[in-house]
């Protein structure tokens, strides 16, 4: 007859004073159990407050931070567009500056005055003066055409052209000019010339026009100018008129 053998440990107790069978039912029923809950807590009102408050406070700081950072971003362009304006400021007053010294600091030469004598002759054919009219006795006529430098400074390299017409037609007049090749500050120069004859005749009667154009080139500072303005003759009063700088414009045709 057969026999069983038996587990030597098979009913040792556990060292927690099961056996050990018994301790495995144990593990069995706490591994299928599952615990669930909430807390729930309650924060005193005197707490709650002082939360809210810190809160309204924190907010209120964030606000004038947001304001401070506005005006502080404000003020910066405001200066910095004040500063662009002075500059661009500073700069028109000082281009005005410049272009205000550059228009003192230059020779400015031009015509100034133009003397007429007229002339007639007497009963015996003489040359003789004649008054400033009637106009039908004006025989001849000589001019004297001042040319003055206005400036501050020498005109350096001058050369004056002139020149007359009648109706367009240039007229070879007895014509003596100044030769200066230098004009300084309130010097003037001068052109002198007759004009007579049969064609002038007929400028004294109202029925040709005399004209005369005088020009002018001269230099300083290694800049060069020019000049050039016209001027006509009046029978009654016995007067040249200037006609301004309109040398580029056609001659009178006396038509």
């Amino acid at each position: 007859m057969s026999q069983k053998r038996r587990n030597p440990d098979g009913n040792k107790p556990c060292s927690n004073g099961h056996s050990h069978k018994e301790s495995q039912e144990m593990n069995n029923i706490i591994g299928n159990v599952h615990v669930t809950g909430e807390i729930e807590t309650h924060v005193p009102p005197k707490l709650a407050e002082q939360n809210r408050a810190a809160n309204e406070k924190k907010e209120a700081r964030e606000g004038r931070k947001l304001i401070l950072e506005f005006i502080t971003v404000l003020l910066i362009a405001l200066y910095a567009g004040l500063t662009l304006w002075q500059a661009s400021l500073t700069n028109r007053l000082l281009k005005t500056a410049q272009d205000t010294y550059a228009a003192i600091d230059r020779p400015y030469v031009g015509m100034n005055l133009v003397n007429v004598t007229p002339s007639t002759k007497d009963a015996k054919g003489s040359p003789a003066k004649a008054g400033k009219s009637p106009r039908v006795e004006v025989t001849g006529i000589t001019y004297q055409v001042e040319i003055k430098n206005f400036g501050s400074v020498i005109g350096e390299d001058f050369r004056q052209r002139f020149e007359v017409r009648i109706n367009g037609q240039e007229v070879l007049a007895k014509r003596i000019s100044d030769t200066a090749s230098e004009i300084f500050p309130g010097e003037s120069v001068y052109v002198f010339g007759q004009v007579s004859g049969d064609p002038l005749k007929l400028v004294v009667q109202g029925k040709s026009i005399l004209q005369f154009d005088l020009s002018a080139d001269y230099a300083y500072g290694g800049k060069q100018y020019h000049y050039c303005e016209r001027a006509q003759f009046i029978p009654n009063p016995v007067e040249f008129v200037k006609l301004g700088p309109i040398c580029d414009k056609p001659w009178a045709s006396g038509k």
